[in-house]
């Protein structure tokens, strides 16, 4: 029997979730970085771009280009921060909340599709396990 790793599983879902938000979005023109940093700003709105970066666990070129483009579609802005200047805030926009349900609710049905088989109770289970995972992976990867 061949032994796959957790990671290459992960791999495997996040390919899927990619060709989904890439299929689910394509009417906005968002991309799957896009409606990360999307995501991101309605669970914490007017936060430092740095601190997007952080929680998508991307470089900060690729979120730079992500919130630019995002910038250009009219979903988002970013000002100077008052205490630093050289630190950027960024702001949804009207348009952006206007996508937000859709949004929400897309990524809501994609978690059902991919634990449609699942007991609530694995759900919870799976959840907690890949947070933890995902815990130990970064203090590994992640510079101390």
């Amino acid at each position: 029997m061949t032994v796959y790793s957790v990671g290459k599983w992960a791999a495997v879902i996040q390919r899927y979730t990619h060709q989904y938000i890439d299929k689910r979005f394509n009417h906005f023109g968002l991309g799957n970085t896009e409606v990360l940093v999307l995501l991101t700003l309605y669970d914490q709105e007017n936060v430092p771009q740095e601190y997007i970066t952080r929680q998508i666990v991307m470089d900060k070129a690729t979120i730079t280009r992500a919130i630019k483009r995002l910038e250009e579609k009219g979903y988002l802005y970013r000002k100077e921060s008052v205490s630093d200047r050289r630190e950027k805030i960024v702001f949804l926009t009207e348009a952006a909340w206007k996508i937000e349900k859709e949004i929400s609710e897309a990524m809501r049905e994609w978690t059902d599709i991919m634990t449609k088989e699942f007991t609530e109770e694995e759900k919870q289970t799976l959840l907690r396990l890949m947070k933890k995972a995902a815990d130990g992976a970064g203090a590994e990867v992640e510079p101390r």
